[in-house]
């Protein structure tokens, strides 16, 4: 099954931009210009596009205006599973380039607030100006993450007040020790944290066990900072 994912050609799925445009109307204006599309049963706002690359859709105004964005399937399933709701609070932990942090600001229609939280300065600017083009308003920036120290520092901000509803962190590249020369494993009595490609889908959210472990090491991170 691994081998027959990884060799079959990859879907070109997007995800509707309901801050600015909706379905009907961007199905539309696609057959219009010639690309045909899929629904996805799982997802309303989810399409397949049969025959156009990402490049192509990419030079459409209907892209640079922001009325949808080029995202894979599995991309698009931790912000339904998160479940969030309208005028809550989140923790977008590792948010650039901004595919689930502008799918999050859809789904609560720009209320509440997302704090889009990276390592990383240059993927930074990415994200800003994906979530400036999706037409997110309710969302603010944060550089944290390059150490132990600065996990616990920004989860700490919930002791003055600063209550998330929802923390999304399951994409850390890296959380105990920062990973480098190009995620190799250079200090063998070193912890490290990896995630991978997903070609196929595990029941991380559906065992107890998992939630359990993470939401056991956020407290850690706010009772040990």
């Amino acid at each position: 099954d691994i081998v027959s994912a990884y060799s079959s050609q990859r879907l070109i799925a997007i995800r509707v931009n309901t801050l600015k445009t909706t379905k009907d109307y961007l199905q539309k204006v696609l057959t219009e210009n010639g690309i045909e599309t899929k629904n996805v049963e799982w997802y309303e706002d989810a399409l397949i596009v049969t025959n156009a690359s990402s490049r192509a859709l990419t030079n459409l105004e209907l892209y640079k205006q922001g009325n949808f964005y080029i995202q894979s399937l599995s991309s698009m399933i931790p912000a339904l599973v998160l479940d969030i709701k309208e005028n809550e609070k989140v923790l977008d932990m590792a948010a650039a380039p901004g595919s689930k942090t502008t799918q999050m600001a859809a789904i609560i229609k720009n209320t509440g607030e997302i704090v889009a939280n990276d390592t990383s300065r240059e993927r930074m600017f990415k994200l800003k100006k994906n979530l400036e083009m999706q037409g997110v308003t309710n969302a603010t920036f944060s550089i944290h993450f390059d150490t132990m120290y600065e996990v616990c520092k920004l989860l700490s901000f919930q002791k003055h007040g600063y209550k998330y509803h929802k923390i999304w962190w399951i994409f850390f590249v890296s959380l105990l020790k920062k990973m480098s020369t190009k995620y190799k494993f250079t200090d063998k009595q070193g912890v490290y944290f990896t995630t991978s490609t997903v070609a196929g889908w595990t029941d991380i959210f559906t065992r107890d066990i998992y939630p359990d472990i993470l939401l056991n090491s956020i407290r850690f991170c706010q009772n040990n900072q």
